[in-house]
């Protein structure tokens, strides 16, 4: 019988322990993180790569502005252009795993720079983020992974205090927090109504905050096509212009 009982207690998740700054209405549960991963719809059938177009809202202490952005995607990098009201290119932001790389045309200048830098230049290098992985975030070694729940939500906490928050019942991603530290160039994600784009359930609006909260951009995507081929990152820095390292 003591036998039974420790080989069911270990074939259970571990019990963890909720950390004191997420919401009183989670508790520990007995799924584990590698089993709620599979459970998520996007992890049946994942996008690969991207490319379409999204409106911009941008507001901050400077004041505020529309733009389109243009955007594409793959697993391990990104490209944004944007352009303002009247359809003028402001600039190019290329970003990959490591480093963002800014191309500010009006100005002509371009930089360089890691992803917390990224947050002091243009456009507090809100829009250079990997989209496709910011929708559909891969979770590499689950198993390091903390898994809570509330009577509506699951929440996933990476080992970096990243924490991912999603609806219970459909298992769409609501949210995104990070930590209050400079290694990121935002602070929150959220995600508002999905649809379906290209044959993929996808968040129509995004809101996407500065890591010092004081510069909010809501995106709202237009078109998408899903896993195009040959896409092309470069953002097309002309020969004249040096790139600074920041």
């Amino acid at each position: 019988m003591a036998f039974a009982g420790i080989l069911l207690l270990q074939s259970c998740a571990p019990l963890q322990f909720v950390p004191e700054d997420l919401d009183e209405d989670y508790k520990s549960t007995e799924k584990s993180a590698e089993d709620f991963i599979a459970t998520l719809p996007y992890y049946e059938n994942r996008l690969d790569a991207i490319e379409g177009r999204a409106r911009a809202q941008i507001s901050s202490p400077q004041g505020s502005d529309r733009a389109t952005v243009d955007f594409k995607a793959d697993r391990n990098q990104s490209l944004f252009t944007v352009r303002g009201g009247v359809g003028i290119e402001g600039g190019r932001m290329l970003a990959d795993k490591d480093s963002v790389l800014i191309y500010d045309r009006l100005e002509s200048e371009a930089y360089k720079m890691s992803h917390a830098q990224a947050s002091d230049y243009y456009l507090h290098g809100i829009t250079a983020i990997n989209l496709l992985e910011t929708i559909q975030p891969e979770f590499e070694n689950a198993a390091a992974y903390s898994l809570f729940e509330s009577e509506t939500s699951f929440v996933l906490i990476s080992p970096e205090d990243v924490r991912y928050f999603f609806n219970k019942e459909d298992r769409t991603l609501q949210q995104i927090t990070f930590p209050d530290d400079r290694d990121h160039a935002f602070s929150e994600i959220n995600f508002e109504r999905y649809e379906d784009f290209d044959g993929y359930k996808l968040p129509v609006r995004m809101q996407i905050l500065s890591s010092d909260r004081e510069t909010s951009i809501f995106l709202q995507l237009r078109s998408v096509t899903s896993n195009p081929g040959d896409l092309n990152f470069d953002p097309e820095i002309p020969s004249d212009i040096s790139i600074r390292r920041v």
